[in-house]
């Protein structure tokens, strides 16, 4: 079954849930349908954070986004390089492969706490 498959499963049982109940689905609850449909197949949805200021001192930064734990912000460079906080320079592939390991970890975390 393919994600799509899912997402379509999870918007079909969200309009029959509400139809049960009087009530008539709007855009919102067609959105969690179609978000709990890709969590179900293993993917992740998450709101992207909006850029920081870029400290002055680093020329040639493409962009910086601050987290929550971290006195520095993640950034991007060119040549495909993400910089973590702790300075480690990763390739694209790396750094997405790093945020998916990150969401999983935190999803598990979270159920089971």
């Amino acid at each position: 079954m393919s994600a799509m498959d899912v997402v379509v499963m999870g918007l079909q049982a969200a309009e029959s849930d509400a139809l049960k109940q009087g009530a008539v689905p709007g855009y919102t609850l067609m959105a969690h349908g179609a978000l709990e449909g890709l969590k179900y197949a293993g993917y992740a949805v998450v709101e992207l954070p909006k850029q920081c200021k870029i400290p002055d001192e680093w020329t040639g930064c493409l962009g910086a986004w601050s987290t929550t734990s971290a006195v520095e912000p993640v950034s991007a460079w060119p040549k495909r390089y993400v910089v973590t906080p702790d300075d480690t320079w990763l390739s694209i592939e790396d750094a997405r492969s790093l945020a998916a390991a990150l969401l999983a970890a935190a999803d598990v975390a979270e159920v089971t706490s």
